[in-house]
């Protein structure tokens, strides 16, 4: 029996004025499911990661997670926008990993770690420490606590940044380019993290222009283009460019 859908966009669409970026986007992840996202640079792909996690609110369509409509309710057979209060309920099912790290300068990687997990989530100080401890130590940064973000080097920044996702206990997490803005030699060590974390189960998506990450970790890959989808299928089959001269070009220009 196939795994329950976690995340279901239906014909999504988002303007920024009069710029239509995304066209209609149709798409289903399944618990525990790895769907990777490529394609060329202004497809959308971020954007849609963003309304899902209602960095960015969409004028149609409707997106749900866990069932639940995400960003706004019915009333009346109306749509209305969600309260504040409610979006962050809805975020708190998420973990959003950024191209740039987020992480606040002037706090050590463990003052990081705690602070949504105590403000947000009401935890105890000392048991959000040991929980960031094993997290951090998941990652391979024990023994980082203490240390500044600008102290580490951008692959570390990048697993911090991982690890204070977690720390939200999400059922989902978004990886938007996170190799993007780190040095060629670091990038290992955060697809390294991404793999395990996919093999224990986690449901993520992940835009990403890591071939070989998405063969290897990916269940299934989409193409992005000009706001829609173009090419999905299983990975096994997705990198058989034979079935798509568009793919097969766009693969090309990333070799």
């Amino acid at each position: 029996m196939p795994n329950p859908t976690v995340i279901e966009a239906k014909q999504l669409q988002k303007w920024y004025g009069d710029l239509h970026v995304l066209k209609g986007i149709d798409l289903t992840v399944a618990e525990g499911e790895v769907l990777c996202i490529i394609g060329p640079s202004g497809s959308g792909k971020s954007t849609f990661l963003r309304c899902i996690n209602q960095l960015e609110e969409y004028q149609q369509g409707s997106l749900t997670v866990g069932g639940e409509l995400i960003g706004f309710k019915e009333v009346g057979g109306k749509r209305v926008a969600l309260k504040e209060s409610e979006k962050t309920r809805q975020r708190r099912k998420l973990g959003m990993v950024f191209q740039g790290f987020n992480l606040f300068w002037h706090k050590t990687v463990m003052e990081n770690m705690i602070e949504a997990p105590v403000l947000v989530l009401g935890e105890k100080e000392e048991d959000a420490r040991q929980k960031a401890a094993a997290l951090l130590d998941r990652v391979g940064l024990a023994g980082k606590e203490d240390v500044f973000p600008g102290k580490l080097s951008g692959g570390q920044q990048q697993r911090a940044a991982i690890a204070r996702a977690l720390a939200m206990n999400p059922e989902v997490m978004l990886f938007d380019e996170p190799t993007s803005a780190i040095d060629p030699e670091t990038t290992g060590e955060v697809l390294e993290v991404m793999t395990e974390l996919a093999q224990s189960g986690m449901t993520m998506i992940v835009v990403t222009h890591e071939m070989g990450f998405a063969k290897k970790v990916g269940d299934r890959a989409v193409m992005m283009e000009g706001g829609l989808v173009k090419f999905e299928a299983p990975t096994s089959e997705f990198f058989d460019r034979d079935r798509n001269p568009r793919l097969d070009a766009f693969l090309s220009s990333m070799e």
